[in-house]
């Protein structure tokens, strides 16, 4: 059963290199689809630190130029699934 899904933007979540080869084979050669040949994945790095203590300096998000962990957040205050007053997760 195909079923055809008419939109006016499409958004994937997958990995760039998912998308290239989940694409159909009719469609690679299209000329809009060819430009997921310019993309490029690159590797990414997620970092949970748990501490036995609340962290007074970090409320919200942080950004920092770092090309390797540019975005931290207190998730114990960002998000209500990591709440508690009493300790801080990075």
């Amino acid at each position: 059963l195909e079923k055809k899904i008419v939109a006016d933007e499409y958004v994937s979540a997958m990995p760039v290199d998912i998308v290239k080869r989940m694409l159909p084979k009719k469609w690679q050669t299209m000329p809009y689809f060819r430009q997921l040949d310019e993309l490029e994945g690159i590797p990414v790095i997620n970092l949970h630190m748990w501490f036995d203590r609340k962290l007074k300096a970090v409320d919200h998000l942080c950004f920092s130029r770092s090309p390797l962990l540019s975005v931290y957040a207190d998730m114990s205050v960002t998000c209500k699934e990591y709440a508690d007053p009493d300790k801080s997760m990075l």
